[in-house]
Order: C-alpha cells, then sequence, then structure tokens
C-alpha cells in the first residue's frame, strides 16, 4: 500500500493510538506487580472503569459507522443483539466463586 494512498496524517495517528494502548497496558502490569495483594473493591472499580471505556468506544467509534453501513435501524438492532447475546451466555455460563467456605483448594483451577 502506498503512502499517498493510506495518508500519512492516518498512519501517525495509528501508531500513537497504538503506543497509547502499549503504555496502558504496561502501566497495567506495573500495577500488578507493585501492588500483589489488590483489595478487591478498588480492582472492581478498575474493572467497571475499564468495562465503562469499552462502552463508550463501541458507542462512539463503531457506532457510527455501523449506522452509515447498515442504517440506524440495523445497527441498534445489531447492537443489542450482542448485549442479548452477552446476557444469555452470562446467564448460563455460572461464574467460579473463588474464596467461599465451600470451595476446597483442589477445586479451584490453577
Amino acid at each position: 500500500m502506498d503512502e499517498s494512498a493510506l495518508g500519512e496524517g492516518n498512519v501517525w495517528t495509528s501508531l500513537l493510538l497504538t503506543l497509547l494502548g502499549a503504555l496502558g497496558t504496561s502501566l497495567g502490569g506495573l500495577l500488578v506487580v507493585l501492588r500483589p495483594e489488590m483489595p478487591l473493591q478498588e480492582l472492581g472499580v478498575l474493572q467497571a472503569f475499564s468495562a465503562g471505556l469499552m462502552l463508550c468506544l463501541s458507542c462512539m467509534e463503531l457506532m457510527p459507522v455501523s449506522i452509515g453501513v447498515l442504517g440506524f435501524g440495523a445497527a441498534n438492532l445489531c447492537f443489542f443483539a450482542g448485549v442479548l447475546f452477552f446476557a444469555v451466555i452470562v446467564a448460563f455460563i455460572p461464574e467460579p466463586e473463588f474464596g467461599s467456605p465451600e470451595s476446597e483448594p483442589e477445586d479451584l483451577p490453577v
């Protein structure tokens, strides 16, 4: 692919976003190394922040493109079908409970 077709601005934007993603991953790894015994409440807050960020990205970046390609109704139908599909998966696949009194050490995955 030649650079004139891609556009130099798009290349630098892509590289910058890739660098930001790598820095975020590195900071997350550093946080785990520096605080291996993180309280569950703090971990939950960080996971909620990550989930909110993912939802924001899907709604603000992917939805306008989908609406442009599929139309408003079809794009929203597909979005909420995905939400429903995920809800069904969560309902039918149980989440393991670690640290509960009835869980034996040999029952926990390694």
